[in-house]
């Protein structure tokens, strides 16, 4: 192996491991929810909360993880993550609990500065590496969903939880070749900005288009069995057309990135416009027929978008950052609104049902904001760089 190849693995594989810890953690807990009930004797409000408290620490960790020196961040991130998995299957629910809050604050911290380590490892490979990193981190998603199951039936409950800490281990082992040289002890290059993202229209175009993508994206794992059900279709139907989307989720989360990287200027705006646009095209198919056929068709055209526009917002976080130091921030501020917006939504959903006992303006609340995050995905494409002030 040559010496470039061999540097090449050292910084992919990282990318590849820490991905892998970044939702499989979290998405396990939904197919197990009753188990963990029964388990640890928790009411429904708090088996929610065990899903809501890693978005909440990913929409606040986001905000200050800039601050610190990105290397000794990212590594104090995964052992954040190891600590959360070890300490939530340790005791009792109150272990549950602050265990699961320490590794969504680690995840949090990946997510923050995975991009940006994309970014300075990769400068002229970035839409194929966010690609890859897009992927993997669906991978996850559907790894958490398939394999706790069957854990569970061969592992007790905390056990079968506790198993993602090998991943963890593995993250941390990958990472070790980035902190030679001393790099965990350098001090951070402080850049000193005369202005900020906060007041800058082209981050802001970026953060909204982070932030619509994760109310959509969340709302969807969050309620898109339960829409299924409510047209008269069975728990076991409504299961495997989540399957199904989540098929289409993964190959889309890579190829999209890598397409848009791919294509002319004027393409680019199709190409976004196009895929926004299946968000529409669902949500509004879904609110005219609930026809068998229909269902199958809409859980794949949403696989689509739920992959796609997730990768393309985290590719537009690295490409149009002129640097790391805004590359770092940038996703500090898109992830950190982003987390925070997808926590509301899946309430407000919830509450939309609660309050007419169906899913019809619920699904015209979606659609409402495809069409805003078809609007947003433009402005955010639009964008100038954003340039060192």
């Amino acid at each position: 192996m040559t010496l470039h190849k061999k540097i090449f693995f050292i910084n992919l594989l990282p990318i590849l491991l820490i991905s892998l810890n970044l939702r499989a953690p979290i998405t396990s807990v939904g197919p197990i929810v009753e188990l963990l009930r029964d388990y640890y004797h928790l009411s429904a409000a708090q088996a929610g909360l065990l899903t809501s408290l890693p978005l909440f620490a990913f929409g606040i960790i986001s905000f200050i993880v800039a601050i610190f020196q990105p290397t000794k961040a990212m590594f104090l991130g995964l052992l954040c993550i190891l600590t959360g998995e070890i300490v939530r299957c340790m005791g009792g629910s109150v272990e549950l609990f602050i265990g699961t809050a320490i590794m969504g604050g680690g995840i949090a911290v990946a997510n923050v500065l995975l991009p940006s380590f994309v970014k300075t490892k990769f400068p002229r490979d970035v839409p194929k590496i966010m690609g890859i990193y897009s992927l993997v981190i669906n991978i996850s998603a559907t790894l958490g969903i398939a394999a706790i199951l069957p854990l569970t039936h061969i592992l007790s409950v905390p056990m079968a939880m506790g198993c993602w800490a090998s991943l963890a281990i593995m993250a941390i082992l990958s990472y070790l070749p980035q902190m030679t040289n001393h790099r965990i002890s350098r001090p951070k290059v402080k850049i000193h900005f005369r202005g900020t993202l906060w007041a800058n229209l082209s981050a802001w175009n970026i953060t909204l288009f982070m932030g619509f993508t994760s109310i959509i994206g969340y709302s969807f794992f969050t309620w898109y069995p339960s829409f299924i059900i409510s047209f008269g279709y069975t728990q076991s139907f409504a299961s495997n057309m989540m399957i199904l989307s989540q098929m289409i989720v993964i190959p889309s989360s890579f190829f999209a990135p890598l397409i848009l990287g791919s294509l002319s200027q004027e393409r680019k705006k199709i190409f976004i416009g196009s895929i926004c646009g299946l968000y529409m095209l669902s949500f509004s198919t879904l609110l005219y027929t609930q026809d068998l056929w229909v269902i199958v068709l809409v859980s794949i055209l949403l696989g689509i978008p739920v992959g796609g526009v997730f990768g393309i917002a985290l590719l537009l976080i690295s490409s149009k950052s002129a640097n790391v130091q805004i590359a770092t921030k940038l996703s500090a501020m898109a992830q950190g609104i982003g987390y925070l917006l997808a926590c509301l939504a899946p309430v407000l959903i919830g509450k939309l049902y609660d309050l007419y006992h169906n899913f019809t303006y619920s699904l015209i609340t979606l659609l409402c904001l495809s069409v805003m995050l078809n609007i947003i995905g433009f402005l955010a494409y639009k964008s100038p760089p954003i340039q060192t002030p």
